[in-house]
């Protein structure tokens, strides 16, 4: 039932708007000039082209954004999400629909006017499809229990474990500096200080600790902390994370899922109550995971009591 619904907030609202928008171009064709205008400038067209390969690419646009919008959404959505991908996902359909109402009846591109329809029924149909997705949107998900890796901790044994990772490259970008140069003209002793003050941001962003005991999880990074207790954790894994998103504090708009990374690939990957999950990049995440794993049991078999470590 929840994936029906995300499918129908994601892709059912941006297809049925896409599919009135390539009906009304049938009907209206006899009525449009040829070509179209598809720009305006200071309030007047200045932009043509043919009406049918334009609205031919906004259609193929917004079923690109539709088909994405729902295969990213539906493993582990939230309503911000939904919301957002159909949002934008509607928005080409609008924007043809709205091009196609400014050139309505005119004998000539240069007599459609309408500046205001193209600027406004876009904007506001983006908004009113992503709210409309957001609220056919389950309100919540239920999180699945992990079958991660396990490290064996037996009854009565108390653990603890304290790792992280680092990029000790990530500093050495700062030479990337000196090449602003090339864009601007600052006197030249601007230029070792500039590199000196990004190479200390690089390297604060480039070294993060993380501390897994009874009590939960500890995340350290570049002077911020963040503690998830374990009776907000349902289980832990290995995930992978990838360099091209960025680095540092990373969050994703359309899952909710946070990422801590100095780096791409394994990671320690959290999953919570809430159906969200929080990566983190750390050196040996199976052996993190698997600890995780022994405490959440551990702690969901005897709850109230709580230990803390051996590293």
């Amino acid at each position: 039932m929840n994936r029906l619904r995300i499918s129908l907030a994601t892709g059912g609202l941006p297809g049925a708007l896409a599919i009135t928008t390539g009906l009304l171009y049938e009907n209206w064709r006899a009525r449009l000039p040829d070509p179209i205008t598809v720009h305006w400038q200071n309030g007047g067209p200045n932009g043509t082209a043919d009406a049918a390969v334009f609205v031919s690419i906004m259609l193929a646009a917004t079923a690109v954004l539709l088909v994405a919008g729902s295969l990213l959404l539906n493993r582990r959505p939230v309503r911000f999400g939904v919301g957002l991908s159909a949002g934008f996902a509607a928005f080409p359909a609008v924007t043809a629909l709205a091009v196609l109402i400014a050139n309505l009846d005119a004998t000539d591109w240069r007599q459609a006017d309408n500046f205001l329809i193209v600027l406004a029924v876009p904007l506001g149909g983006a908004i009113a499809a992503g709210l409309l997705g957001a609220l056919i949107a389950p309100k919540s998900f239920v999180p699945h229990k992990s079958t991660g890796p396990s490290v064996g901790l037996r009854p009565g044994e108390r653990a603890s474990w304290t790792g992280g990772s680092s990029n000790n490259y990530l500093p050495l970008l700062a030479l990337l500096t000196p090449l602003t140069m090339l864009a601007g003209d600052l006197p030249l002793v601007v230029y070792p200080v500039l590199t000196m003050v990004v190479a200390l941001g690089l390297y604060a962003v480039s070294r993060l600790r993380v501390r897994i005991d009874a009590d939960g999880v500890t995340i350290r990074l570049t002077g911020f902390s963040r503690q998830m207790p374990l009776d907000r954790i349902v289980g832990a894994d290995v995930g992978r994370v990838s360099f091209w998103t960025g680095l540092g504090l990373r969050v994703n708009p359309l899952t909710g899922d946070t990422a801590y990374k100095v780096r791409g690939g394994e990671a320690l990957r959290i999953d919570l109550k809430t159906g969200r999950s929080v990566y983190v990049t750390v050196d040996r995440p199976r052996e993190a995971a698997g600890l995780l794993n022994d405490l959440l049991a551990r702690d969901q078999a005897s709850p109230g009591t709580g230990s803390a470590a051996r590293s």
